[in-house]
């Protein structure tokens, strides 16, 4: 059996701080360093989000920021590494990126700050109340439609049927 040591290990987030030509993208652009990757401790999903959105409105400045800093002019990875590891990259904006075209009100819950309503509206929005909401959880909600499964009996039943259609799709049904 690990060790109580062992285990907060293994929860502790390596927080890299910014490089040179990191800290001169991130004064260039104007970006909160609030909501970059050296305050991991604010990843409930409506500080996911807030990060989310100032990432994308760095990498639209890319092309129109007047570059005086150091090495080469920045470009979207770049910048997207002051917000959050690359290879986290396109979990995070495919999560998020549906919700900003398909699902207004999902979109309005993430964007508010009043913990009481986020609480309150949470049921409403989600479909299911839960303590706390993960990435994992809206990348789901999402691939569903915009809801959660009703529960471990449905979500197997799916994917049965997944399986059952990729059979038949590939021929090998009976």
């Amino acid at each position: 059996m690990p060790c109580r040591a062992m285990a907060h290990l293994e929860q502790v987030a390596v927080i890299v701080p910014f490089n040179e030509y990191e800290q001169a993208i991130a004064t260039a652009y104007n970006i909160d360093i609030n909501l970059t990757r050296l305050h991991p401790e604010a990843e409930d999903l409506q500080n996911l989000f807030k990060r989310y959105l100032a990432c994308i409105e760095a990498i639209a400045q890319t092309k129109s920021v007047a570059w005086t800093g150091t090495g080469n002019k920045p470009n979207q990875n770049d910048v997207t590494t002051i917000f959050i590891k690359k290879t986290q990259w396109y979990n995070w904006r495919t999560g998020f990126q549906k919700i900003l075209s398909n699902y207004p009100d999902m979109r309005a819950w993430l964007e508010e700050t009043d913990n009481k309503k986020i609480e309150k509206d949470a049921l409403e929005v989600w479909g299911v109340q839960k303590a706390r909401y993960s990435l994992a959880d809206l990348t789901e909600w999402v691939e569903h439609g915009g809801a959660f499964l009703e529960d471990e009996k449905e979500k197997k039943e799916k994917e049965k049927e997944k399986t059952r259609k990729k059979k038949k799709a590939s021929g090998l049904s009976r």
